[in-house]
């Protein structure tokens, strides 16, 4: 919505989230379309206006689910007792010097002239995995830190925050005065996502004199990142590999969104080539001709075989009885969400203007129903 100092605020647009849509204790970071009447807006620019939320949804999918319908017991059918028989006795065979037991398996000729079977052919050539190739950009955002460690004598701190990869610096945020629980929200987008292979994201603390102090890094495996989907995700920062904690000694952490954007298939290596394989002649057979059947014709009794019946042989045979109906129909498992919703309103880009300036002041209102 917009402020509005006089007046009704007016309403920017409207984005909605399917819970049912979210995956148990996954955190995603993702743009939604803003929309009015169901239309998608744009700015006067015609670019799309598009919201950042982030969700999590926390719980057990099957904590809550409805105990399965109780099952009618079946009594048991009452068997007749077997009487055992009496095993054969076998006489055991002795082997023969040419003869092998037959538990040990021989793999040796059995006569000299015999020649030992060839080895297989090493002209088919190995199949080898397919390696997973990345290719096309890499969207890094830093969003936000919590609970860091002090670095000034009065106990907060100055941090901002430097992305690397190898020596190359990708991003360096602005800096955010005596704060413990900075927001950024800054990004970056790296050409040639295939050469990365980590991704430092390092915390520091800012100093008028002298040298800026390092408050913690957070290390990201491109790797092990999938492919456009747009990830947030909460990074232990730690020191000598070891993580950091606040006074209180809470875990400092750092808040990152990542987005691989390519094909992992695009650049994939081709197959090697399988060598062909001719194909063994096979004599032909001469065809054998059937053997005339009289037909059968079908008498008042019996039915045509083609044409199933479902009546009684005789007046005197029994229906067959109906399936008992005891037996409850087994019901689908349901998808029951319990524990609890996280909600993150990130930021918001390309609004229209709702001021005769051009310009806005929105503000967010999240809801559910009335509520």
């Amino acid at each position: 919505q917009d402020w509005d100092r006089v007046g009704t605020n007016d309403v920017m647009g409207i984005a909605s989230i399917n819970v049912a849509d979210l995956q148990i204790d996954q955190e995603v970071l993702k743009a939604y379309p803003l929309c009015m009447d169901g239309k998608p807006l744009t700015n006067l620019a015609g670019q799309p206006s598009i919201i950042r939320v982030a969700t999590k949804l926390l719980g057990d999918a099957d904590a809550a689910a409805p105990a399965p319908a109780p099952v009618a017991p079946v009594a048991p059918t009452p068997v007749a007792p077997v009487a055992p028989t009496p095993a054969s006795p076998v006489a055991p065979v002795a082997p023969t010097p040419e003869q092998k037991p037959r538990d040990v398996p021989s793999t040796e000729p059995e006569s000299k002239d015999d020649p030992l079977p060839e080895p297989e052919s090493k002209d088919q050539p190995t199949p080898q995995p397919k390696e997973r190739v990345l290719v096309g950009k890499l969207l890094v955002g830093v969003v936000s830190a919590n609970k860091l460690p002090s670095a000034d004598s009065g106990g907060s701190a100055d941090p901002f925050v430097v992305v690397t990869s190898g020596s190359k610096q990708l991003l360096k945020t602005q800096t955010i005065q005596r704060s413990l629980d900075p927001v950024w929200n800054e990004e970056v987008v790296v050409e040639r996502a295939e050469a990365l292979s980590e991704v430092k994201v390092t915390v520091q603390d800012w100093d008028r004199v002298g040298t800026n102090d390092v408050m913690g890094i957070a290390s990201i495996n491109v790797a092990d990142l999938q492919i456009d989907q747009e990830v947030l995700k909460a990074y232990p920062l730690c020191m000598d590999g070891k993580p950091l904690t606040n006074l209180a000694g809470q875990p400092s952490i750092i808040r990152v969104a990542t987005k691989l954007l390519g094909d992992a298939d695009a650049a994939a290596p081709a197959p090697a080539p399988v060598a062909p394989v001719a194909p063994t002649p096979v004599a032909p057979v001469a065809p054998t001709p059937a053997s005339p059947v009289a037909p059968v014709a079908p008498t008042p009794e019996q039915k045509p075989r083609d044409v199933p019946s479902t009546e009684p042989e005789s007046k005197d045979d029994p229906l067959p009885e109906p399936e008992s109906k005891d037996q409850p129909t087994p019901q689908p498992k349901e998808r029951v969400l319990v524990g609890k919703l996280l909600v993150g309103v990130v930021s918001a880009n390309k609004l229209p203007s709702a001021d005769s300036g051009g310009s806005a002041d929105p503000f967010v209102v999240v809801t559910s129903g009335s509520k």
